[in-house]
C-alpha cells in the first residue's frame, strides 16, 4: 500500500503534512511536476518499464492516472510533460544520429469525456 501526503500552505492552519486517502495504484514519479490549471500531471511508474501519466487535482486532492495514447512507442528517458494549449501533452524526442535529424512526436489532450481527460491527438515534428 502507498500513502499520499500534501503540504498545506498558510490559511488558519499552520503549515503542515497531512497524510490523505488515494485510490490508486502505488506509484514512482519519474519526471517534475507540471501544475495545469489546478492540476499537476507527472510521470510515473506503476510497474517497471510501464509509465503513466498521473494527474493530482489539488482542490479535490484527487489522483487519476491518464490513459495514454493508444499508439504512442514512448519511453520516459525521451518523454517531457509540457503546457501546449491549456492541456498537457507529452512530447517525445528521439535522436536519429545516423541521419542527422530529431523527430518529435507532441501527444496532447484534445478534450475532457466526463470531467477526464481522455482523448490524445499526435502531432509530428521534423
Amino acid at each position: 500500500m502507498s500513502e499520499h501526503w500534501v503540504f498545506i500552505l498558510g490559511g488558519q492552519v499552520s503549515n503542515r503534512w497531512r497524510k490523505i486517502p488515494i485510490r490508486c495504484p502505488p506509484h514512482r514519479p519519474l519526471t517534475q511536476g507540471l501544475n495545469i490549471n489546478g492540476r499537476m500531471h507527472y510521470l510515473a511508474w506503476v510497474r517497471f518499464l510501464f509509465p503513466v501519466l498521473v494527474s493530482f487535482d489539488m482542490t479535490s486532492e484527487e489522483i487519476s492516472m491518464l490513459q495514454e495514447p493508444e499508439d504512442a512507442n514512448w519511453f520516459h528517458i525521451y518523454t517531457d510533460i509540457i503546457e501546449y494549449g491549456g492541456r498537457v501533452a507529452l512530447l517525445h524526442h528521439i535522436d536519429l544520429e545516423d541521419e542527422g535529424v530529431v523527430n518529435y512526436g507532441l501527444w496532447k489532450m484534445k478534450r475532457r469525456i466526463g470531467g477526464r481527460e481522455r482523448l490524445w491527438g499526435c502531432i509530428l515534428l521534423k
